[in-house]
């Protein structure tokens, strides 16, 4: 059996303390929970080129998304982004028929209505933008990967 492919990005404010989430609508065991921004990998479509659609599909947004890791779970393979923008948070607003949500990150913890993974999932993505890259080597093999090993070594600083 092939594992389905999808992307989750979490879109944060300038200072990583507020986080884009979907409220979902479907399907129905997700229903009124929150969840990253993202989707299905379309067939030959590399992690990061899918998170820039789903991305754009979804809040009308392309803040430069950074792989955060690679989830392998039994049926599915998930790749996790993140972006920190206080642009393109500000500017982000819901293009499907499913509200976003701009929460506090300190907040999260304490809504108690998303999705399980996001609880660790967000300060994973936070924590990574802010203070250390981390990161799946898998999602650095893009349509462009001089574009994807360019951001990573951005992140990474210069080798020694």
């Amino acid at each position: 059996m092939t594992k389905m492919a999808y992307v989750v990005g979490f879109l944060f404010d300038g200072n990583c303390g507020r986080v884009t989430l979907i409220e979902k609508r479907r399907p129905a065991w997700m229903a009124g929970r929150l969840n990253g921004i993202g989707g299905k990998i379309e067939p030959g479509e590399a992690p990061l080129a899918a998170m820039y659609r789903e991305g754009a599909e979804e809040i009308g947004v392309a803040p430069a998304w950074k792989p955060i890791a690679a989830l392998d779970y039994p049926d599915a393979m998930v790749s996790v982004f993140g972006a920190r923008s206080g642009n393109a948070f500000a500017a982000a607003q819901s293009q499907i028929d499913e509200p976003i949500v701009k929460c506090l990150v300190a907040d999260l913890a304490w809504a108690g209505r998303a999705v399980t993974d996001v609880y660790f999932l967000v300060p994973l993505a936070r924590h990574s933008l802010m203070y250390c890259h981390i990161y799946s080597p898998r999602l650095r093999m893009s349509e462009q990967p001089e574009i994807a090993e360019a951001r990573l070594s951005e992140r990474r600083g210069p080798t020694i």
